[in-house]
This record gives C-alpha cells, sequence and structure tokens, in this order.
C-alpha cells in the first residue's frame, strides 16, 4: 500500500515538472512583438529566374502553302485572314516590286476572303477554276485564272491574273457567260465615285491555250446628279451579241441612259457594235455599224464629261418632243434650260418650236 502511494506521487510530480517546462520552452521560442514596421523584404531577379544560354530563341514562323492548288490557297487565306500572302504570289510568279524591294500590291491581308469557281473559259477538255482573294477593308481584290497539268497530280498552271484596288462601295464582282459558240469571263470594278456621282467599268477576257487576253471595255452601269436646271443620267450597258463571220468578229453592246428631272425626262436606248482588230485582238468601236459616235459614248456614258451644248445635240429629237409636247412642267423646264445653253443650232430651233406651240 505504502509502494502505490509513493508510485502515484512520484507519477504526478512528474507530470507536473514537464508540463511546466513545456510552456517554459514555447514562451522563450513565441516572436517579440513590435510596434516597428518590417524592413521590406528584396528578391533577386536573377537568381529566381533561371536562364538556360544553350535555349534556342523561339521566332515566329508564318504558315506556308502545302501546294499551289487553288483549292489549297483558298483554304489556307480562309484560314488564315490575317496572314502575309505575299509568299503566296511569289511563289506563283505574280509579285510586283518597286525600285526599294518592296512589294507593292496586296502584300498582306487585313481581312482576306477567298473563293474558287469552276468554268469552261478556253472551250477545252477540263475545267478552269477561278480563284477570287479580295480584302473588303483594304478595297483590294485579285483574280486568279488556273488550269490543271495535269489530273493526276496536284500540278497547276496560272493562265493570268486581274488585279483591282478600288472598290469603296462595291468591291470587282465577274460572270461567266457563253454567246457565239465563245465563253467569255467579265468582271466589273468601280471606276469613279464622289458626290452625286458613280461609276462602273466592264472588262471582257477570252481565255486560250496561249493565256488570257482582255478583248473589250466599256462603262457598264453610272449616275450623275444633276445641279441646277443640268438633268440627272443613269446609264447602263449589257452584251447583247456576238458574232463571227468571214473572219470578221464582233461584240454588239446594248447601251441605255435615263434622263431625269423631278421625273423621268425620257428614256433612250443605244446600239454599239465593235469590231476586233486583227493583229492586238481588241475590239473598238464601228461608229458606222452603230447608233451613236466615239465622242457620244464617252460624253454621254461617263461622269463630268458633258456639256449643255452636247445634251443639245445628241438629244434634239426627244427634247423637240418636250418643245412641242403638252407637259407645261417639261416645257418651262426646257424654256430655262435654254437660257444656259451657248447659242448653238439646236438651242434656237427649240426656242422657236416652243414659241410656235404658245
Amino acid at each position: 500500500m505504502k509502494r502505490l502511494t509513493f508510485r502515484c506521487a512520484v507519477a504526478a510530480l512528474t507530470f507536473t515538472l514537464g508540463v511546466s517546462t513545456a510552456m517554459l520552452i514555447d514562451k522563450f521560442r513565441a516572436p517579440v512583438r513590435s510596434n516597428q514596421p518590417r524592413p521590406a523584404q528584396t528578391v533577386d531577379m536573377k537568381a529566381a529566374v533561371s536562364v538556360n544560354p544553350a535555349a534556342p530563341f523561339k521566332t515566329y514562323i508564318p504558315p506556308r502553302l502545302a501546294s499551289l492548288s487553288p483549292y489549297e490557297i483558298k483554304y489556307f487565306i480562309n484560314n488564315n485572314p490575317q496572314t502575309d500572302i505575299q509568299d503566296i504570289w511569289q511563289r506563283l510568279g505574280l509579285a510586283s516590286a518597286n525600285s526599294s524591294g518592296h512589294h507593292t500590291f496586296f502584300a498582306n491581308c487585313n481581312d482576306c476572303k477567298a473563293q474558287t469557281f469552276e468554268y469552261d473559259l478556253d472551250g477545252e477538255m477540263g475545267r478552269e477554276v477561278l480563284l477570287r482573294v479580295a480584302d473588303d477593308m483594304l478595297e483590294t481584290c485579285r483574280y486568279l485564272i488556273f488550269k490543271s497539268t495535269d489530273p493526276y497530280s496536284d500540278k497547276w498552271k496560272v493562265f493570268g491574273h486581274i488585279d483591282y484596288d478600288f472598290g469603296k462601295y462595291r468591291m470587282p464582282q465577274h460572270s461567266y457567260f457563253l454567246i457565239g459558240g465563245k465563253s467569255w469571263l467579265v468582271v466589273q470594278a468601280q471606276g469613279g465615285s464622289g458626290s452625286g456621282v458613280s461609276l462602273y467599268y466592264d472588262r471582257v477576257f477570252s481565255i486560250d491555250e496561249k493565256g488570257m487576253k482582255e478583248v473589250l471595255s466599256y462603262v457598264s452601269d453610272g449616275h450623275q446628279s444633276g445641279y441646277g436646271l443640268d438633268p440627272s443620267r443613269q446609264f447602263e450597258a449589257r452584251i447583247i451579241g456576238y458574232q463571227e463571220q468571214h473572219q470578221r468578229a464582233t461584240f454588239e453592246v446594248e447601251f441605255s441612259v435615263t434622263y431625269d428631272d423631278d421625273g423621268t425626262l425620257f428614256l433612250k436606248q443605244q446600239k454599239a457594235v465593235f469590231v476586233r482588230r486583227p493583229k492586238s485582238g481588241k475590239y473598238y468601236l464601228d461608229a458606222a455599224a452603230s447608233d451613236l459616235s466615239q465622242n457620244e459614248l464617252e460624253s454621254v456614258y461617263n461622269i463630268d464629261s458633258l456639256s449643255n451644248e452636247d445634251f443639245l445635240n445628241y438629244n434634239y429629237d426627244d427634247l423637240l418632243k418636250i418643245a412641242v409636247g403638252e407637259n407645261r412642267e417639261r416645257r418651262k423646264w426646257l424654256s430655262q434650260f435654254l437660257d444656259e445653253c451657248s447659242n448653238v443650232p439646236q438651242k434656237q430651233k427649240l426656242r422657236k418650236a416652243l414659241m410656235s406651240d404658245k
């Protein structure tokens, strides 16, 4: 019994000493609190960043075409709409450079889109592929005509290209038509713009085994707003025929113009016949076979080109109908318009017609 009591007393004393010793050690280990701010810690960036001088520096490598197929080019551009595409033109042999060696046309894409179209343009077996690459924001467009040189491999030949760098209101558009037993490619593009004016022209191309050639160009759409008493005019043109007879090839183009002064004054339609030159292959206006002369074609179907006196000369018969007609508003307009014209013979005749009918 005494041994048991002694052992319990020793255990209690040992426990009390252990707890006291632990509390004393923790007290001395606790950090000393201070109101002084801690000093700023600095980091050695050279030591923090590990640089391996032997590691190669990685540069951006632009994507590259796998082949010069028109379909591969289309896929590449549409998947890289902001790429530098001068490498494509160089590989196709189309890149043009100035004296400094900098490429001047369509070297970069801001937001390019590419399309392909299949046509039979040369009349031979196998279709040609028309590739259209355009950047509407840069108003730039390029057409390329491809033909496969080997149906069993991915080899292509570029027959030609057509470039445009102006499309403020309407980007270039193309059409394909078969007439007179031949295929033709027509591209319409903007030729001018401004306050109250617009102008578009068509370019006609033929394609054969020798390549592509532009054969005809004409104004196909336009508008000129009138100022003061000058009438407004809207004009357009379209190909209506093609013939080859006895080595004479001709295009027939229908031109139409509408004159307006707060209402239609009159509409005029004229046929122009263009004949192929033997050596160059280009077509020129045959005035003897046409309803209008070269001067009238260039004055009426254009912008900022028609004088009051030419207007009287080219439209005398229609103006005479107004002079002797019963529409008083149109007669009043004609009388005031004549006051602003020079004293040409057509003015005198129209003034006489107005006076004789009163």
